[in-house]
């Protein structure tokens, strides 16, 4: 591993060279920041991370960075779309109790290959903010869930994972004086090659036809992802993704096969 140190009265730059990653278009892509990886004293410290393009002064336009407090790792994310090239990285952890910073830089690949989902759903989960939601196992037990209910899906892709503030540019506030706040939510679409099931076609139809702000319709499915997964069922969505269209919500123009 190279390594370069510059030093200066107040600061230190010290900066890393390390193995690429590859994103594929229309799949999410996700990279964990983590401060112990910068700092030895990472668990007690205050750091802030930021990130940029190595050519620019902001990242792609398809990756997002979040770090819910400079005592938390950070999380880079998004889906490549449509025109998304290969980038490097750079990412600067400034420790605020020493006012040292390091530099870590890798490349992303984006991969145009792979095959697109045939259809997609789309979840609203309540009871997460978008960094715990990405740093542990809820993502992948949210898919597992999806996969047994939607047999004909084959191979599941995670095609979108972002913020609801982001997504609706609505910030949560208590309900009321002394009350916590609540968590902002996370938007997750996840798609498959074979048509919907029955079961997801009878949800989405009562969804449509019905007043929706009854949960208690939805209570046989409901029991698959709760207590972990507090989904918004008013919110629910599936839809297949057409030839030559752009979807808003995918934010991925498609070309005809």
């Amino acid at each position: 591993m190279m390594r370069e140190v510059y030093s200066t009265l107040f600061l230190v730059l010290c900066i890393y060279h390390v193995e690429g990653e590859s994103a594929v278009l229309g799949q999410h892509f996700l990279h964990i920041i983590k401060r112990q990886e910068f700092f030895s004293q990472g668990n007690t410290a205050a750091i802030e991370f930021q990130a940029k393009s190595k050519s620019y002064p902001d990242l792609p336009s398809w990756l997002t960075l979040k770090q819910r407090t400079e005592l938390q790792d950070a999380y880079l994310f998004g889906t490549p779309r449509a025109g998304a090239v290969s980038t490097d990285i750079q990412i600067i952890a400034l420790n605020k109790g020493t006012y040292q910073t390091e530099q870590d830089a890798f490349s992303i690949t984006v991969d145009t290959t792979k095959d697109l989902p045939k259809n997609i759903v789309e979840l609203r989960v309540k009871n997460y903010n978008i960094e715990e939601f990405l740093a542990g196992q809820a993502l992948s037990n949210l898919t597992r869930i999806m996969a047994k209910l939607w047999p004909e899906a084959g191979t599941l892709q995670v095609v979108k994972v972002s913020s609801l503030v982001d997504e609706l540019g609505r910030v949560p506030v208590p309900d009321g004086p002394m009350q916590p706040l609540p968590k902002e939510g996370v938007l997750v679409q996840i798609g498959g090659a074979g048509d919907f099931s029955a079961l997801l076609a009878s949800v989405s139809q009562q969804v449509n036809n019905t007043n929706c702000m009854n949960q208690e319709q939805f209570i046989g499915i409901r029991e698959d992802f709760e207590p972990e997964f507090n989904l918004d069922w008013c919110a629910f969505k599936m839809f297949p993704l057409v030839s030559y269209s752009c979807l808003k919500l995918y934010n991925i123009c498609f070309k005809k096969n």
